[in-house]
């Protein structure tokens, strides 16, 4: 988004007048707005599911209501900006637009939502290293995400070190071979690449089996079960030749990272996802119009589309899927976003995947109907996937929209 976008343009529809007439204009309809004084400076952006209802109940009632604190606000409110939104995802994306031209050193602090985390690693270091961070397409390298907080991430980092045997301190690694050894290398749980002990050819192999291990080298979800069911399978082997050779400490340990792989294949084998796998096309319901906006997002780039019914759904997701790939192609696809809100940067595709993750994670994508475009099926029709997902939403009760 050019720096000189006047976040004015991001919201079309202006009403100027005291607080009652300023709620008589507004649409009862989602809406990210800002409030402007006297002098049409801004007070405060926000975002409401309707906001006809919302100046009613903040502004307009304060002026017959003088003993109220909120006076304060209906006195000095004297005209809206705003956008209509659909949906919820579109006016939390719409308010990351906003916010970030309005306040670009601390727009991050009045964000709905915070920031997602991924497991990543740069296969160019002369070391790998498997971390957890929230700083997705910054840099090189692959990420598999989004985990739902730093915490679950983190134990999933710390699971694979456990799995694979992978270095505590890979900074220690990294002054190969004049590293200093560990605790884990003196109890017989690491070769020791740090101080040379070990190639460090078979380090980088055992990182490379670890990411094969959390990402299934691309694999759907069943193909990552499958590939940590093979795992599994192994351990179960080696554990139980330790138990039959009386090491029982080793048939112990074993036993504690079946159970963490068995963890993973149970409720993140269908969550981590090679960064080339982050795209999708989303349907969300319109409430009161019986209609799915369609949305896109690849990799960070995120284009809100119009509405279509029910009957056009499997229709326009396989145009959305298409729309993905001309754009990964290099052709110029059709944008919905208006082009002040068009951003590529390495920043704004964080951001927008942030605000995807926090999606993912909440109650109101169980009533939207993800397609990823890993799951496309081979004939191009996606009348399937989309009669499943009704299914399943119809069975659901609805989730909040803001």
């Amino acid at each position: 988004m050019p720096a000189e976008t006047d976040w004015r343009l991001l919201l079309p529809r202006h009403h100027t007048g005291n607080a009652a007439s300023a709620a008589d204009g507004a649409a009862a309809r989602a809406a990210v707005y800002v409030l402007l004084d006297e002098h049409d400076r801004p007070i405060q952006l926000a975002l409401t599911h309707d906001l006809r209802r919302l100046l009613r109940s903040r502004l307009a009632q304060a002026d017959a209501e003088p003993q109220r604190r909120r006076v304060e606000l209906g006195a000095i409110v004297r005209g809206v900006r705003w956008c209509e939104c659909a949906t919820g995802l579109e006016a939390r994306w719409r308010y990351l637009q906003i916010a970030r031209l309005m306040y670009p050193r601390l727009y991050r602090r009045q964000l709905p939502f915070g920031p997602a985390w991924f497991l990543h690693v740069d296969w160019s270091e002369r070391v790998p290293d498997i971390r957890a961070t929230d700083r997705v397409w910054q840099g090189s390298g692959e990420w598999l995400g989004p985990w739902s907080d730093r915490a679950t991430c983190q134990r999933a980092v710390e699971g694979l070190w456990d799995l694979f045997d992978l270095c505590r301190y890979p900074n220690e690694v990294r002054r190969y071979p004049e590293g200093k050894r560990c605790q884990y290398a003196e109890m017989g749980r690491c070769d020791a690449p740090c101080d040379g002990s070990a190639e460090i050819r078979h380090y980088h192999d055992r990182c490379r089996a670890a990411w094969a291990f959390a990402g299934g080298n691309g694999e759907n979800a069943d193909g990552r079960r499958a590939i940590i069911g093979r795992w599994i399978e192994r351990a179960t082997d080696a554990m139980r030749r330790a138990a039959d050779e009386r090491r029982f400490e080793r048939a112990a340990q074993i036993r504690s990272q079946i159970q963490f792989a068995e963890t993973w294949k149970r409720g993140w084998a269908a969550l981590p996802t090679r960064e080339q796998a982050l795209r999708m096309v989303l349907a969300l319901p319109v409430p009161r119009r019986r209609q799915w906006q369609i949305c896109r997002f690849d990799r960070g780039r995120f284009d809100v589309g119009g509405a279509v019914k029910t009957g056009e759904l499997a229709r326009a997701i396989a145009t959305g899927a298409a729309d993905i790939d001309a754009s990964a192609g290099g052709e110029a696809a059709p944008r919905t976003a208006p082009p002040e809100a068009t951003n590529d940067s390495a920043e704004a595709r964080m951001e927008a995947t942030w605000l995807l993750s926090h999606f993912l994670n909440h109650s109101e994508a169980g009533a939207a109907i993800v397609a990823w475009l890993s799951e496309r099926p081979a004939n191009g029709d996606w009348s399937g996937l989309v009669e499943r997902r009704l299914s399943g939403i119809r069975a659901r009760p609805p989730a909040p929209l803001v």
